[in-house]
């Protein structure tokens, strides 16, 4: 009979602790991430066109190695209310397009917006894919943004001599 409470107890105990660690968990602001196709205006035309017949961008295999580090621009664009909490990100992404400029890079144009009271250093790893395949991995590090405050800026992928049709970008802090 003791064996029994003692055991129950445990049991009890553990469901408990098992709460707690799922309610500190749910407390945690969810990070935000975003994934885009490329743009219908900056995609190439398609397989018929003589341009694209001596090339097969499902057979790509050139990717760049490591992780290319970036210091965006930012450019302030105005503000918003401070919402950041159990269901709302800290940091969230908006107007996110994938674009090409001919004969240059692969570029994401994108909002940012400091959902907080805090002034936050954001750390993004974007990668730019095609196929699904990893063609470049980015990690751009923006510098502060004050709390409240919703900013631009523009990461840079491979150059257009690689082709990419997707790109997506997770914040890595705060």
């Amino acid at each position: 009979m003791f064996q029994d409470a003692r055991s129950h107890g445990l049991g009890l105990l553990g469901c408990l602790a098992s709460l707690a660690t799922s309610c500190a968990a749910m407390a945690q602001p969810p990070r935000s991430s975003v994934d885009v196709p490329a743009s219908p205006a900056s995609q190439t035309p398609g397989p018929n066109a003589a341009v694209d017949q001596a090339f097969d961008p499902l057979a790509q295999a050139t990717v760049v190695e490591g992780t290319v580090v970036q210091q965006p621009r930012v450019t302030e664009t105005g503000t918003v209310p401070v919402t950041a909490g159990p269901t709302v990100p800290i940091v969230s992404f908006g107007n996110v397009t994938l674009q090409v400029v001919a004969g240059q890079r692969w570029q994401m144009p994108m909002t940012l917006v400091n959902n907080s009271g805090q002034t936050v250093s954001p750390t993004l790893t974007c990668r730019f894919t095609n196929s699904g395949q990893v063609v470049e991995t980015t990690r751009a590090l923006l510098p502060p943004v004050p709390g409240g405050t919703r900013v631009s800026f523009t990461v840079y992928g491979p150059k257009t001599n690689l082709f990419v049709d997707h790109a997506g970008c997770q914040v890595d802090q705060p």
